[in-house]
């Protein structure tokens, strides 16, 4: 069994459709809580680290979590705050495709809800300690305590994945970068600053997503372009997140190390990762698909899409999986 521990933003995520005002649901979110659920799904042992508190919202985020598979030992580290809270917004543009933003504002009193606090580097010492028992490790948010973490795995021999979701602070992105094997990052997201830093970093596998145009990808050398595997969308949100946890998923299987992979290996692994990604967005919220599909099912779909298949995808609406709604603390 693959093992992965993550570090990062770990968030409740509030879906609410605008087409009729809907609240889908609310799950646990963040790339990191999204790649860990996923790969959980699929099999990993996988961990979380995080430091929320006892409170409704992150009783809720670690209800999700367990019912994925994610260990949540680590979850309420040092000194604990409210969960983050996201409200994923889905609306139509003209041409009927729909389009989501996240908001951080309560839908109701229009209050600022709680944000990211990262772990901080005194309460990560039992982390530290159990480093060689993981695999990978993930990160999606520069901080102090992740950068002590990904010193510590490179040291280890874990394999460090790092997804900057947002550049926080650029001494701590450039050290983790320095650590890591893979960096993957929007091209929305970064400056051309940070691109340098991480071109400089040299990491055995980069990528540069850029939503519907697809990604580009290079090991050292020249860029390597993919488009994207066109679909019906219903919600793109977490498309990265897939992208990720695919791309995860089909090197963890090889036996050698990622600087000695074939090109044509690593191009299939990208492609397939893609296409999970594809029918990620068939389903409202960012890991709708879970609700509704085995595993075997979604290896399956993703073929039949590799394969040209377009239609491989059945749209439903994900019911409730936390089986509470949130609460806003400015409402209560």
């Amino acid at each position: 069994m693959r093992r992965i521990l993550g570090i990062g933003l770990v968030a409740l995520d509030v879906v609410v459709d605008e087409r009729n005002g809907e609240r889908v649901g609310s799950w646990a979110g963040g790339s990191c809580g999204n790649v860990l659920s996923i790969l959980g799904w699929f099999g990993w042992h996988a961990a979380a680290v995080a430091r929320l508190d006892s409170g409704h919202n992150s009783e809720l985020v670690r209800a999700d979590l367990t019912r994925w598979n994610v260990d949540a030992r680590w979850l309420t580290l040092g000194d604990p705050v409210e969960a983050p809270v996201y409200i994923e917004r889905l609306r139509p543009i003209g041409d009927g495709t729909m389009v989501h933003r996240f908001d951080t504002f309560c839908p109701e009193c229009g209050g600022r809800l709680p944000g990211y606090q990262p772990v901080t580097r005194a309460a990560l010492a039992p982390v530290v300690e159990s480093l060689d028992e993981w695999d990978v490790l993930y990160i999606d948010r520069p901080s102090a305590g992740a950068t002590l973490l990904a010193h510590e795995a490179r040291e280890r021999g874990v394999k460090v994945v790092f997804e900057p979701s947002a550049r926080g602070n650029g001494s701590h992105l450039h050290a983790i970068a320095n650590c890591a094997d893979i960096i993957k990052y929007s091209s929305e997201r970064l400056t051309a600053e940070d691109r340098d830093t991480i071109a400089a970093a040299s990491p055995a596998l980069e990528i540069e997503t850029f939503g519907a145009r697809g990604l580009r990808y290079r090991r050292g050398g020249d860029w390597i372009r993919l488009p994207a595997i066109n679909v019906e969308v219903e919600d793109s949100a977490g498309a990265g997140d897939w992208t990720t946890a695919a791309l995860l998923l089909t090197l963890a299987d090889a036996s050698r190390p990622l600087e000695r992979i074939g090109q044509k290996r690593m191009r299939d692994a990208l492609v397939f990762a893609q296409a999970l990604a594809a029918w990620s967005c068939g389903f409202l919220g960012p890991r709708g698909g879970m609700e509704h599909h085995t595993t075997e099912e979604v290896r399956n779909a993703c073929m039949a899409l590799l394969g040209g298949n377009r239609h491989t995808v059945r749209r439903r609406r994900r019911r409730a999986s936390t089986g509470s709604a949130w609460a806003c603390l400015g409402c209560s």
